[in-house]
Formats: C-alpha cells, sequence, structure tokens
C-alpha cells in the first residue's frame, strides 16, 4: 500500500542479493537462436582541442561507473589524432579523443532523463573532484535540478546547475554538412550489406519503405531470423 512522505530506513544495493543460483542459471542457458545487431550512425566531428586547454578526461570509461576528472592538454600528436593529457600529477599519454570532453560554457536548460555528469567527490589520487554519470530526474522552480547518480541508484539529490554538464559534448559552432546525412539509398545498401554478413541475400526477403515522413523503413525476413531498420 503506498505510504504518504514514506522514507525507507535503508536502500538496497546489488549486492544485498545471493545471485550465485541464478548466475548459474543463466550460464547453463543453451540459446537456440542469434541475434545481431547493426547501428549506423554518421557522428558530429568532435570540436578541436587546443594544447594548454582545460578538459574533462574519462578515466574510467564505463555507461554506469564513469569517472571524469579536469585536466589539461599538453601535446597534440599529429601523427595519430590523439592528445597528452596531464590529470593531477599523471600525464596520460596517447589519449583518443573519445575519451576527453571539452568543458561546457553556457548553462543551457536540461530536460527531465537527460543523461548528464554530476560534479559528485573529491578524488585523493588526483586531487581534483570527480564528475560521475546520473539523470536528471527533474526541475524544480528554483532553478536546481533532482539527479540521481547511475552507480547503484542512489539517492535523488538536488544541485545547482553549475554542478551538472551534459553527458555527450554538444558543438554550438558547427552546422551539419548535407553531404554527410545518409539517404535512404545509402542506408538501404548499409542495410543489405549488414545482413550478407551472415545469409545469402537470395535467402532473404526484403522490403523498402521511403515514403515514411522524411524517413524510411526496412524489414528483411528469412527462415530463422528478421531485421527491422528505421
Amino acid at each position: 500500500n503506498f505510504i504518504s512522505e514514506y522514507h525507507p530506513s535503508r536502500a538496497a544495493v546489488h549486492d544485498d542479493y545471493d545471485q550465485e543460483a541464478p548466475r548459474k542459471q543463466w550460464l547453463n542457458q543453451k540459446p537456440l537462436l542469434q541475434q545481431h545487431v547493426f547501428q549506423f550512425k554518421i557522428g558530429q566531428p568532435s570540436a578541436p582541442l587546443s594544447v594548454g586547454e582545460i578538459i574533462l578526461y574519462n578515466d574510467y570509461v564505463h555507461f554506469w561507473y564513469g569517472k571524469w576528472v579536469e585536466g589539461q592538454v599538453v601535446k597534440i600528436n599529429s601523427h595519430d589524432g590523439t592528445f597528452d593529457v596531464k590529470v593531477g600529477m599523471s600525464l596520460k599519454k596517447h589519449v583518443k579523443r573519445g575519451v576527453l570532453r571539452k568543458l561546457e560554457t553556457a548553462e543551457s536548460d536540461l530536460r527531465n532523463g537527460e543523461k548528464v555528469l554530476i560534479l559528485d567527490y573529491f578524488d585523493e589520487d588526483y586531487k581534483k573532484m570527480v564528475w560521475s554519470p546520473g539523470v536528471v530526474v527533474e526541475r524544480f522552480a528554483d532553478g536546481k535540478y533532482n539527479t540521481q547518480l547511475f552507480a547503484d541508484f542512489g539517492p535523488e539529490t538536488a544541485v545547482e546547475r553549475k554542478a551538472l554538464m551534459p553527458y555527450f559534448e554538444k558543438r554550438e559552432d558547427v552546422d551539419v554538412d548535407p553531404s554527410q546525412i545518409m539517404s535512404a539509398m545509402e542506408f538501404r545498401i548499409a542495410f543489405e550489406g549488414a545482413i550478407s554478413l551472415f545469409v545469402d541475400l537470395g535467402k532473404v526477403a526484403i522490403t523498402f519503405y521511403d515514403n515514411v515522413g522524411n524517413g524510411c523503413i526496412f524489414t528483411a525476413f528469412w527462415h530463422n531470423g528478421s531485421m527491422i531498420a528505421t
């Protein structure tokens, strides 16, 4: 039954449950079919970084338990497009652009449900504050945001906007080049190419709908599988 204003004495986490039995059951499963998932996407080019620029470095790459700390670009390795980054007293060499993030300068509004980085705690090793991934639950009338960290889905916490940053780096200074937009025909070629990696196209019934608003739909069916793409 619903109890208004109820506050539990403790929050349960994964380690509170014995997972050995379900783990054994899962490992003993013998799947009869195999599913292939392909994702086609043309990404927006990353904004350039400069030597001396203060950035965020993803020290621990993980969807739920990621760890971003402040660092500084000290060298650009033009031969492979990587960066040398100083984080605290440590020098990280040949860091890929994908684990670096420009600091946000404009405090844009955040949407409910948006994935964000939340200023979380002080790291004793780096002597820097750590930004951790989480989600916006709601925005309050006073401008603060009710947020929740992904790590163990901790309690919801109200924080100032300056303690939040969109998880995905936005680049407002670049318009999408029309040549980078995948046409329906290009999408079909990529779709059929993906299917051909594991099944003979002659044995696949493919239907192509290119009159669905501004998009398109592809369906493919064969004797032991199917695929739908939009």
